[in-house]
């Protein structure tokens, strides 16, 4: 396969375990007297730990626990296999001996096939863990996944064994994974389609199939040049709020000079798509988008997000004159133009002094609740890679109250190291994980520093979780139902988007696009069935919370057959004496006729009252109606009560009217 920079990819290969590059994460703990940027001495030793796993390993993803302990995962070449790596830490840095082996699990796998690459590790939402890459097989690399338990055991219940392959019908690797809501897995890479490279993006069910709802058979290609061969391959996928997906990476432009040689160019590449996999077409030109920033050699590394819609990109320009590659950052508006209010037009360049400044591949970026942005990676000190990390106000300028005028680097042995990706603790400090070259052979590596004062988080609570709606005829609307949004936390809560789908609507609310600490504020939402049975939706909520996104579910019956009036009151009757008759009108209002299987009294007292005439039948027209009348002949002097049901096959069977009466 074409590699625009082969450094840059950082690729764990079975046969070969080179340098893993490392992946960066934020804990909860602040050095108050220490200065934001420099190492958490509370943390391993002078902010640094490292751990062997007995053959060349590197962490490639970090999550904190509840309890505060720090989770990585990556995988470690022992004895020429692939192992998935785990390993667990007290939040002093102190590997947690009560998990699997002295703080470490090893689990042995294998993709079906010869030559295998393992590009990233992934943590879904539920504690399981994704290994990503690709595997070559007749004659061509696949896709592969693995699934790992929270355990480090291989997930039975994910494809054949806890591994999936798929195909293209050509090479094919994918080097990022997301999950979604709804627990589906995007993949993204790139794959030889159409005679060049073209981004490539499967999706697959829980259980490891491809849904067949995503693009064809549940696989998608995007090509970026039109009328001949395209070199585009994407490093990093995100969804958005709103359930698109954004992948980025590169795509070659052609030739340019540099140096007096006449080189192949690469610009930022970005494509966004509907959740059903095709292109957007609201998203630059076509769905497409790229950003050249002035440099042969340009690539995007990794995609996030913002509450607000925005997707920030950072990768690496170059190579420039002197100084070789530098990072890279894009700020682009949710239609894909570039953000005019970060940086210079919407670009960032950071340049460490070192000959190479690129960050990890695909989740080099962190996004701070105040709108910070960090960004890891690494930089050539002189003949060796260290750890890089640059943090970003929200207009693109470096933070200068962080390391030396925003920028960070790190050694571990005055050999290679790498930090792959980024995430922030509850107090702003900032843990980096990944790969640290020790007496020859790469280990996990992780370093803690100080981010800065304690930040003020919003907290969301909901008063609800589920709101039932109960049975609704079809295309009539319910009373609204109201949640309520409380901000109980001591930070502004920036509520970018409140949705909801299925056969529901939010018929008004007060929620804006801030929540103040301590206030509330309501979302109301109605039903309006448009076909029969159970009808299920979601309210969602996105903001800055660190639970972001909170979700209600929704259901109700939709039925054809609607009864009126709902109810029939009969005052005060002589016991033992007969009412006059009261009808109850009986309505088919969908377009299909309804078997009405019995009309009955039910409830508390339902001697006490009769049924005297029936027009219904067992057969009910579509738009048809028919009556039952009902009269009450009490037994004792008190308040009786019962119900009429009509038992169908129209939905929410059976429908019922109340019946009231007091004898005396």
């Amino acid at each position: 396969m074409h590699h625009k920079t082969a450094s840059l990819l950082g690729l764990l290969k079975k046969c070969n375990l080179a340098l893993l590059t490392l992946t960066l994460v934020l804990f909860p703990k602040l050095s108050s007297a220490q200065t934001p940027g420099t190492l958490d001495s509370t943390f391993g030793t002078g902010g640094k730990v490292t751990t062997d796993f007995g053959g060349n390993s590197a962490a490639r993803t970090v999550a904190v626990q509840a309890n505060g302990q720090i989770l990585t995962a990556g995988v470690a070449g022992l004895n020429g296999v692939a192992n998935f790596a785990l390993a667990r830490y007290n939040s002093d840095g102190t590997l947690d001996t009560s998990f699997g082996t002295a703080g470490i699990v090893t689990t042995p796998f294998d993709f079906p096939g010869n030559f295998d690459i393992v590009f990233t590790v992934v943590r879904q939402p539920d504690g399981k863990f994704l290994a990503v890459g690709s595997t070559v097989g007749n004659p061509f690399a696949n896709f592969a996944l693995a699934r790992f338990n929270a355990d480090g055991a291989l997930d039975a219940s994910f494809g054949t064994g806890g591994i999936v392959t798929t195909g293209f019908g050509v090479s094919a690797e994918a080097t990022s994974a997301v999950v979604q809501a709804d627990g589906k897995i995007v993949a993204a890479g790139f794959a030889n389609l159409d005679g060049g490279e073209s981004f490539a993006l499967a999706r697959y069910n829980s259980d490891g199939t491809l849904d067949t709802t995503f693009g064809t058979g549940g696989k998608v290609g995007t090509a970026f040049a039109s009328g001949s061969a395209s070199y585009t391959q994407a490093f990093s996928v995100a969804i958005q709020p709103d359930g698109k997906i954004v992948a980025v990476g590169y795509t070659e432009i052609g030739p340019c000079l540099f140096n007096g040689l006449d080189l192949p160019c690469f610009d930022f590449a970005l494509a966004r798509y509907n959740s059903n996999g095709t292109l957007d077409a609201s998203f630059g030109t076509a769905g497409r988008v790229t950003t050249d920033f002035g440099g042969p050699s340009d690539q995007a590394g990794s995609v996030a997000v913002q509450p607000d819609g925005r997707i920030v990109v950072a990768g690496a320009a170059g190579r420039f004159t002197n100084r070789g590659f530098d990072f890279a950052l894009a700020r682009y508006s949710s239609n894909g133009t570039l953000d005019t209010s970060f940086g210079t037009s919407g670009k960032v360049f950071t340049d460490f002094a070192g000959d190479n400044d690129t960050p990890s591949e695909p989740s080099a970026l962190a996004l701070q609740s105040d709108g910070k942005i960090i960004v890891v990676g690494q930089t050539v000190v002189g003949n060796f890679n260290n750890f890089a990390l640059a943090r970003y106000n929200s207009d693109g300028t470096l933070d200068t109250s962080f390391g030396t005028s925003g920028k960070v680097t790190t050694d571990f042995a005055g050999a290679n190291d790498s930090a792959v990706s980024a995430a922030v603790q509850s107090d702003g400090n900032i843990v980096v994980a990944g790969g640290a070259t020790i007496n020859g052979r790469t280990d996990f590596a992780l370093a803690r520093y100080v981010g800065g004062a304690v930040r003020s988080n919003p907290t969301v609570t909901l008063s609800a979780t589920s709101l039932a709606f109960g049975r609704r005829v079809l295309g009539t609307t319910s009373p609204a139902k109201v949640v309520t949004l409380t901000n109980t936390g001591a930070g502004t809560l920036n509520v970018s988007s409140i949705s909801v789908n299925g056969d529901f609507a939010i018929s008004s609310k007060t929620c804006g696009t801030t929540v103040a600490p301590a206030a509330s504020c309501t979302v109301s939402v109605t039903f309006t069935p448009t076909l029969i049975g159970v009808r299920n939706g979601t309210l969602t909520f996105n903001d800055n919370a660190a639970t972001n996104r909170q979700t209600v579910a929704l259901t109700g019956t939709g039925t054809q057959i609607s009864l009126s009036p709902a109810s029939l009151n009969f005052a005060t009757v002589a016991v033992e004496s007969t009412s006059a008759a009261k009808s109850v009108t009986v309505t088919n209002v969908g377009t299909t006729p309804v078997t009405l299987t019995s009309i009955s009294l039910a409830g508390t007292n339902p001697a006490d009252y009769q049924i005297s005439a029936n027009t219904c039948g067992t057969l009910l027209a579509a738009r048809g109606s028919c009556m039952v009348s009902v009269r009450f002949k009490p037994t004792a002097a008190a308040t009786r009560k019962a119900t009429l049901s009509v038992a169908d096959n129209g939905g929410g069977s059976p429908q019922t009217a109340s019946l009231n009466g007091v004898g005396q």
